[in-house]
């Protein structure tokens, strides 16, 4: 996004021509391209930022997506899975694409009713904030020589960064916590193998001894046996 900024400013630029600001459009389109390839990151084969649907990914590619922000949105699918921690507790531990990259609403008109299409369903567009259509916006302001696109799309970017920067400080706090909970659960595993291997010592004299008590009582009984008298009544009938 700091590459995206650089850009706009650029063509912000009074010194600029149609030509010298389309000429930057192309680097734009490969911002986005690049943007929207991070929204398809998998990890294992599943789509990192498709919340529970994480077989599918988020978004593609469409210059011509008629909301103006450059994608197609895929899935909507929400982010429900917790983590659970080994001192206690569940936590968060991902955030859908909409979260990351900004989500889209229902459009409203002057009045603020909402707009619907010709057949009645609701027309959302994309929020102040979001990556695709901040970049897009700048690419469409460059080839059209829209200095006043280019501008609004300065503002646009500048509010896709911070939104963009504040999931990076999630994903911080999260990787953050889960090595807290790993370096907890392999103390804790030591602690108790630790603790088992002592009763395991432990035991092993215990059992020799209970095994030499029950040796001398067997012997015992075999001598005590063998001392008896085996004669039985009908010996001494006879």
């Amino acid at each position: 996004m700091d590459r995206a900024t650089t850009l706009a400013a650029e063509g912000a630029d009074a010194t600029q021509t149609a030509s010298s600001r389309a000429s930057l459009a192309p680097e734009v389109q490969s911002l986005l391209e690049q943007m929207v390839s991070y929204s398809q990151t998998q990890v294992q084969g599943r789509y990192i930022f498709s919340g529970d649907q994480d077989l599918s990914s988020s978004y593609q590619l469409d210059l011509n997506a008629t909301d103006g922000s450059g994608v197609d949105q895929l899935t909507t699918a929400a982010s429900t899975r917790m983590i659970e921690d080994p001192a206690g507790g569940t936590f968060a531990a991902s955030k859908t694409a909409q979260d990351v990259f900004g989500p889209t609403v229902q459009s409203v008109d002057a009045s603020g009713n909402p707009v619907t299409d010709a057949n009645g369903n609701p027309v959302y567009v994309p929020t102040q904030d979001n990556t695709f259509a901040a970049l897009n916006g700048l690419r469409v302001a460059l080839l059209a020589n829209d200095t006043a696109g280019i501008n609004a799309a300065i503002d646009a970017i500048k509010q896709a960064s911070a939104r963009l920067n504040s999931k990076q400080s999630f994903y911080g706090s999260v990787e953050n916590r889960i090595q807290d909970a790993t370096s907890f659960a392999t103390a804790y595993n030591t602690q108790l193998q630790t603790e088992i291997s002592a009763k395991q010592d432990a035991d092993i004299p215990t059992a020799t001894l209970e095994l030499t008590q029950s040796n001398t009582q067997l012997e015992a009984a075999l001598t005590m046996q063998g001392k008896m008298p085996t004669s039985t009544l009908f010996n001494y009938l006879a």
